[in-house]
C-alpha cells in the first residue's frame, strides 16, 4: 500500500532523480474493498475482515477521506509513473484491484510487466517457496530488480 502513493509523491513533488521502477508485489492499494469473489474467498490467506482491519488501522475513522498517496487506486492520473513490476494470486482478495491499476498504468502509456500467478493466495511464494509458482515469481521479481 505504501509503495505505489510513494511513487505518486514522488513524481507529483518531481524527485530528483526520479523514480526508475515501482515493485508492487500484491499490492494493498484500495480502501473500498471490494471482494473479488465470494465463492473462492475461504481460500484466501489475506480475506476481505483482515483488509478491513488494516486499512482501519492506516486511516481510521476517515473513510472516503483518504487521498491516492494512502489509497493508490483512489488517483485519478497515473501518467508520468515509472516502469511498474506488478504480481499477485489468483486467490488474492487484491486480485482485482492489481489488475485494473495495471490496466490504469498502460492507458496511460506506463511500461507494466503484470503477472497473475494461477490458483495461488497472497503470500504464496512465502507459505510454499518451492513450488512452481512460487520459484516463478521468486524470479520474476529477481529479474524486475536486475533490470534497474
Amino acid at each position: 500500500m505504501i509503495a505505489a502513493g510513494l511513487a505518486l509523491r514522488a513524481r507529483d513533488e518531481k524527485l530528483s532523480p526520479p523514480l526508475t521502477k515501482q515493485i508492487l508485489v500484491y499490492p494493498m492499494m484500495d480502501d473500498r474493498n471490494s471482494i473479488p469473489g465470494p465463492e473462492v474467498e475461504h481460500l484466501f490467506t489475506w480475506s476481505h475482515d483482515n483488509n478491513e482491519i488494516a486499512w482501519k488501522a492506516l486511516i481510521g475513522d476517515r473513510d472516503g477521506e483518504i487521498d491516492c498517496y494512502g489509497a493508490a487506486a483512489r488517483a485519478s492520473n497515473l501518467r508520468g509513473l515509472p516502469s511498474t513490476y506488478l504480481d499477485v494470486g489468483s486467490l488474492d482478495v487484491f486480485i482485482h484491484d492489481s489488475v485494473d491499476y495495471a490496466q490504469r498504468l498502460m492507458r496511460e502509456n506506463v511500461e507494466v510487466e503484470l503477472h497473475v500467478w494461477p490458483r495461488v493466495p497472497h503470500g504464496f511464494e512465502g507459505l510454499a517457496p518451492q513450488t512452481r509458482y512460487g520459484k516463478m515469481a521468486v524470479n520474476s521479481r529477481d529479474d524486475a530488480i536486475r533490470s534497474l
